[in-house]
């Protein structure tokens, strides 16, 4: 898979028939692959909130790139991404829809995740937050485009999406991390079996695993070595989990 732009060469740290997994800066790793070669985007990218988890007994580390000054490259590489997402297809983008502004895509809808609890927040106020955008968006069709492939889509429903997330005792290998139901129902609705599922944020590789249990292929950048080698024993988890169903 090769990309029209120059890319800085990225290591690859596991890959198999169900999954790539690049250690390095995600625009260059994504840089990689060809022009509409991905079928879903799926992330949940760094925010410059510089987010950083007190409620343990071991805090969890400062997210890499989560500093204010980082938001430009993440302007790039979301733009590198939705360049590689075939035309007409679906993306998901945790956060705030402000970042995917001025791109190749459609209006971003907000869809509601209710995490069915309550967050930290600022612990000093009487109440806290319990939900979390997430911005749903096609790449923009071409008008010369010659591909007519519809997208696949279940039927339409509601945009609130109820997944309890993860607490503190359930959190090891990344501190925003999502919950695998959540997930596997974004990568259902939105990808046909063998299809390939981009995340160029991926952390503790939960889309990943997500969509290797769900039957696609997945290509998944995380730039930080703490999350690497938890996040490529969790994909080959699931490798094993399918292998093992595929033998009953």
């Amino acid at each position: 898979m090769r990309s029209c732009r120059y890319a800085k060469p990225v290591p690859i740290v596991y890959q198999s028939e169900h999954a790539t997994i690049y250690h390095g800066d995600a625009a260059d790793a994504v840089g990689t692959l060809s022009a509409g070669s991905i079928d879903l985007l799926l992330t949940d990218p760094p925010y410059g909130v510089e987010w950083q988890s007190g409620r343990r007994d071991q805090p969890l580390s400062l997210l890499e790139g989560d500093s204010a000054e980082d938001r430009e490259g993440l302007a790039v590489s979301l733009k590198e991404a939705i360049r590689v997402l075939r035309r007409g297809r679906h993306m998901y983008v945790f956060g705030p829809k402000d970042v995917l502004e001025g791109l190749d895509v459609t209006v971003p809808v907000e869809l509601i995740w209710d995490k069915q609890m309550v967050n930290g927040g600022d612990l000093r106020c009487q109440w806290g937050p319990s939900w979390e955008p997430i911005s749903f968006a096609t790449r923009i069709h071409n008008r010369s485009d010659t591909e007519r492939t519809p997208a696949p889509a279940r039927l339409r429903r509601g945009s609130v999406l109820r997944y309890q997330r993860l607490n503190s005792q359930q959190v090891h290998a990344h501190p925003t991390e999502k919950p695998l139901p959540l997930l596997c129902e974004l990568v259902e609705s939105s990808s046909r079996p063998n299809e390939l599922v981009l995340d160029c944020f991926a952390g503790s590789m939960s889309t990943g695993v997500a969509a290797v249990l769900r039957g696609r292929r997945a290509f998944l950048v995380e730039s930080d070595l703490n999350y690497i080698a938890s996040g490529v024993a969790r994909i080959k988890q699931a490798e094993a989990h399918v292998a093992a169903a595929r033998r009953l």
